[in-house]
């Protein structure tokens, strides 16, 4: 393996819906209480501050690509990246609706922050296809879902790295 190999992040088909859906309603409610002509004007802006927010906040902390660097996987996000030693040999994990999110988004720019799931438990998700995760644990036991797009030479490296 190289000294570092990059992942990138593709988006399944359910962030691409609400994704798109809520950057439509969003766009849409804002520009419908810009021009309400008797809405007086810290409440005008307070909407406008609201809705930027509401679009910003999750697209900061989303998972942009992957950094594989031995048995480190480096999520990269604008927000900052986050660094996950991987102490057991990862598994391809399939997605179930038998959960629920503690702290996290759901679909808007892809699935990260704190979920609960049937089978695993707590996991801090940093994913954006449902269909290509893959469950690793650190060295203090805690779960991660990530989800490269070559899931297959994801695999092959870091158990490689694992190994050695």
């Amino acid at each position: 393996m190289s000294e570092q190999e990059f992942f990138s992040t593709v988006w399944d088909n359910l962030v691409k819906i609400i994704t798109s859906a809520v950057l439509s309603l969003v766009i849409s409610l804002t520009i419908l209480f810009t021009f309400i002509p008797d809405l007086p004007t810290i409440l005008r802006f307070g909407i406008i501050i609201l809705n930027v927010a509401i679009l910003l906040v999750p697209f900061l902390w989303a998972p942009r690509g992957y950094m594989l660097e031995k048995n480190t996987i480096i999520v990269k996000r604008i927000i900052g990246d986050l660094e996950i030693i991987v102490s057991n040999e990862p598994k391809i994990w399939k997605w179930t609706w038998w959960g629920g999110r503690l702290w996290a988004s759901g679909g808007l720019y892809g699935y990260f922050g704190i979920f609960v799931f049937k089978g695993i438990g707590t996991v801090r998700v940093y994913a954006t296809n449902r269909n290509n995760l893959v469950l690793v644990e650190n060295v203090k036991n805690t779960k991660y879902l990530v989800s490269p797009d070559n899931i297959d030479r994801f695999m092959d490296l870091l158990n490689r790295s694992l190994v050695t």
